[in-house]
């Protein structure tokens, strides 16, 4: 392989005003919520970029949803912490932020007029659809993605959580710590390249 096919194939160096813009254009194209952007997110800096690994990713997303507040600014800061430290996470906060500031404002000056236009409530109503379907298909990726890197232990970890949350009134800081109880007790000791390589999980 010629140096020339290296350069081709490896990233694009992390630069603040490419994160910048690229968490601009991706905040400013995204409707329905911290899981829609989430998939971009993916989809650009992962599968595009090449600028984060899959469990790197599966980190942030995680740690995005543990912490207080919106998992799309939670995620747009560890995202640009990660790549460029305190100034990627500033900007990276900025650019995600920018957009829907700026369309709340505006939906706030015409909101009257605008929530009894008939073809703005079909909008909103239908739109909900392809939110859910983009939700599904988040969910679904990082399901296969968790089996694939943990094994089916922590699926079903999650499946018993799940089911928990569904019929527990129990608060979800609990379930938080149950999960990384269960994270620390079963991978505390993770497997080495040559077990990775042997298909063995911890």
């Amino acid at each position: 392989m010629t140096s020339a096919d290296l350069s081709t194939n490896s990233p694009p160096p992390v630069t603040l005003w490419r994160l910048f813009r690229e968490m601009l254009l991706i905040s400013s194209c995204t409707f329905g919520g911290g899981f829609v952007i989430v998939a971009f997110i993916q989809e650009k800096f992962v599968d595009k970029l090449k600028w984060l690994e899959t469990e790197e990713m599966l980190d942030i997303i995680s740690a995005a949803q543990s912490a207080p507040g919106p998992v799309a600014a939670n995620t747009s800061v560890m995202l640009g912490y990660k790549l460029a430290g305190i100034p990627g996470a500033l900007l990276s906060l900025l650019a995600t932020s920018l957009p829907p500031l700026l369309i709340m404002i505006l939906a706030a000056e015409f909101f009257d007029r605008l929530s009894d236009n008939r073809f703005c409530q079909i909008f909103f109503k239908y739109s909900r659809l392809a939110i859910a379907a983009v939700t599904i298909n988040v969910t679904w990726n990082l399901v296969l993605t968790v089996k694939s890197k943990l094994g089916a232990s922590a699926l079903f970890a999650g499946a018993v959580i799940a089911l928990m949350m569904v019929f527990l009134k129990i608060p979800t800081a609990y379930y938080i710590v149950f999960g990384g109880l269960f994270g620390y007790c079963f991978y505390k000791n993770p497997p080495s390249k040559d077990q990775k390589a042997e298909g063995v999980q911890p």
